[in-house]
């Protein structure tokens, strides 16, 4: 099973600039906010505060479920 990550640092470089592109009337179109997040993002972005918590939630769950179905053997999950 794979399971991707939590939120980066890529998120909340996009998240910071949606605002801008909601606001109503806002003069600002999707190409402009492509080249700006484009220009700040990073290939290979650590996680967040945030996505270290998400990731650790979800390997404890899966985790559990895990052990939970199948008595016999005991899951551990690696976060990396």
């Amino acid at each position: 099973m794979l399971i991707r990550h939590g939120e980066s640092l890529n998120n909340v470089i996009a998240n910071g600039l949606r605002p801008r592109i909601m606001q109503p009337f806002a003069n600002f179109n999707i190409k402009e906010f492509e080249a700006i997040w484009l220009q700040k993002r990073v290939d290979d972005p650590p996680l967040t505060t945030t996505g270290e918590a998400q990731a650790e939630l979800v390997a404890e769950s899966v985790a559990d479920r895990i052990n939970r179905t199948h008595h016999e053997c005991k899951a551990q999950v690696w976060l990396f």
